[in-house]
């Protein structure tokens, strides 16, 4: 073979070894250029996330900061909305609702692409009852709702054709065990939960926020109609005619059984999550898939906001004084089964043949400090108050106290006229019998009779018609402090944070309970009457402080 020829082939083999590892390299550096895009994609859409995300935070605090003017806390949803929106590229757009005392801020934050959305509840009611009872139900550790119950609300008298939807339940504690809806309950509200919420055979008809998983389940009746919002897992497995009106957003797996739902599904986060569904996806509005948290923890608050334990610890001069009083001897038996209790004093309606008249009794009355203000107390045991003819009626214009100093067994009524309010405080069972009920009063025929029965838990004065503060400290769920077992309405407010109460009876709540936790069966209902939110519970300040009682 020629020299010619060799060289020529070597040249050529050598021309091709170049050229394919030149092609090597640029591949290489094509991916690595390609890998460091994404990786710069990546990290922008991380920044613009959490630009969104501070945006959204920046909303909330402008409109914490533009409450904090008093001059300012009487503008206007929209006014204050359009004050704090900013909508340049990067800011924030923001909406607020109000509802008596409190403004509700919502706050969606975006920095180009990215989105971010925040809401805030900030009171500006300082010692006010919305603090304290801003919910049809409020629990620290849970509940259990059964037996086709309604939890919903009311403005004036109740009406059961025309029940307002403001009928909300919240579960305070962040290790709380959740609620548990059975027995076709129906909450006409939103719930706000710490805990797992699992519908067995019930409905939810406003948005569930709930910091746990949520199971919708495949047994019963089942459904929630707003949006579903869970920093766990979603099981929407019920297979009938059931709607989510709006959407699920879950920080982790979402399960869809063949239920109607056609909504948005945003899942996964942190951890990552999964879809399944019984039918096909494309069914849905739509489903996107997220690689980090995007569904906030549910704001917590103090589950004994008032320090009704430290009341009870106040030996000195206050309420935990009264634990050492001597009760006042009263049999509250034949031959009276009728007493008056107002400011002037005790009085029991003597039916003997020879007297058949009022006449004085004889009750302890002590002055203890409680809540922050000097309060005339009686100290009473009522625990043989069985008879069902029996009757206990605060009189119109007294604001009268009682500490109940043991058990207390409830089988007749306690009556409370317009113009009046009870207070009960007690570290001790209080139990409502098959006849025992709590009732308002009117004299709508002005002739001084208050013989209509009202459901209205505010009085005339704009205070709540009776309040039982409850320092029972229940050993268990299944400990009641409080026990509602009659077949009869009553209308009270109850605080008991540390104590557990049961709703056995068929009767219904019209008021507010706020309690460690609580049990539901039976049919009952508890029914929220909103002007709860514009009475004060303890020792208001002059001044409104905004103070933002939840943030999720």
């Amino acid at each position: 073979m020629k020299a010619s020829t060799i060289q020529h082939s070597e040249d050529g083999f050598a021309a091709v070894t170049v050229m394919v590892i030149s092609l090597l390299g640029g591949l290489i550096v094509f991916d690595t250029v390609k890998e460091n895009v994404n990786q710069e994609r990546m990290a922008g859409n991380y920044a613009k996330e959490l630009n969104a995300h501070l945006q959204s935070e920046n909303g909330i605090a402008k409109a914490y900061n533009l409450l904090s003017d008093p001059d300012n806390q009487g503008i206007s949803d929209d006014v204050m909305a359009s004050t704090l929106s900013n909508t340049n590229d990067s800011g924030h757009t923001v909406s607020v609702e109000t509802d008596a005392n409190i403004k509700t801020i919502n706050s969606s934050g975006f920095h180009y692409e990215g989105q971010y959305e925040m809401r805030a509840s900030i009171s500006l009611a300082s010692g006010s009852g919305n603090n304290v009872f801003n919910n049809a139900i409020t629990t620290c550790d849970g509940a259990t709702l059964g037996g086709a119950g309604k939890v919903d609300s009311f403005n004036g008298e109740y009406d059961a054709n025309n029940a307002g939807n403001k009928g909300d339940v919240t579960v305070l504690n962040v290790d709380a065990s959740g609620l548990n809806l059975t027995g076709g309950t129906k909450i006409s509200g939103d719930v706000s939960i710490n805990g797992d919420l699992s519908i067995s055979n019930g409905y939810v008809y406003g948005d569930a926020q709930v910091s746990g998983n949520v199971t919708v389940a495949n047994s019963g009746a089942a459904s929630v109609a707003g949006s579903i919002q869970a920093t766990g897992d979603v099981s929407y497995t019920y297979t009938g005619n059931s709607y989510i009106t709006e959407s699920i957003s879950s920080n982790g797996d979402v399960s869809i059984g063949y239920s109607s739902f056609t909504g948005d599904i945003t899942y996964g986060g942190d951890d990552g999550g999964t879809l399944t569904s019984s039918r096909d996806t494309s069914t849905f509005s739509s489903t996107t898939m997220m690689t980090s948290d995007h569904v906030n923890d549910v704001g917590t608050q103090e589950c004994d906001i008032v320090g009704l334990a430290d009341e009870f610890d106040n030996t000195v001069d206050g309420i935990g004084s009264l634990a050492s009083v001597e009760a006042s001897d009263i049999s509250f038996g034949y031959p009276t089964n009728k007493y008056i209790i107002s400011d002037s004093g005790l009085k029991a309606y003597d039916e003997t043949y020879n007297v058949k008249d009022w006449v004085d009794v004889d009750a302890q009355v002590e002055t203890v400090d409680f809540l922050d203000e000097q309060t005339s107390v009686y100290v009473l045991n009522i625990k043989n108050f069985t008879n069902a003819n029996r009757s206990l009626t605060v009189e119109s214009g007294s604001d009268v106290t009682i500490y109940l100093s043991g058990d207390t067994s409830l089988n007749g009524s306690i009556k409370v006229e317009d113009g009046a309010s009870l207070t009960i405080i007690t570290e001790s069972e209080v139990n409502m019998g098959s006849n025992g009920t709590i009732i308002n009063v009117l004299d709508l025929n002005g002739d001084g009779e208050y013989e209509f029965e009202s459901t209205t838990a505010v009085n005339s004065n704009n205070e709540i018609s009776t309040i039982i503060y409850s320092g029972y400290d229940s050993a268990s769920n299944n400990d009641y402090g409080i026990s509602v077992a009659g077949g009869n309405d009553s209308t009270f407010t109850a605080y008991a944070p540390k104590a557990s109460i049961n709703v056995s009876g068929g009767g219904d709540i019209f008021g507010s309970l706020r309690s460690n936790y609580l049990n539901v069966t039976g049919g009952a209902g508890v029914h929220f009457d909103e002007n709860i939110s514009d009475t004060t519970v303890g020792d208001a300040n002059s001044t409104s402080t905004p103070e933002i009682t939840r943030w999720f």
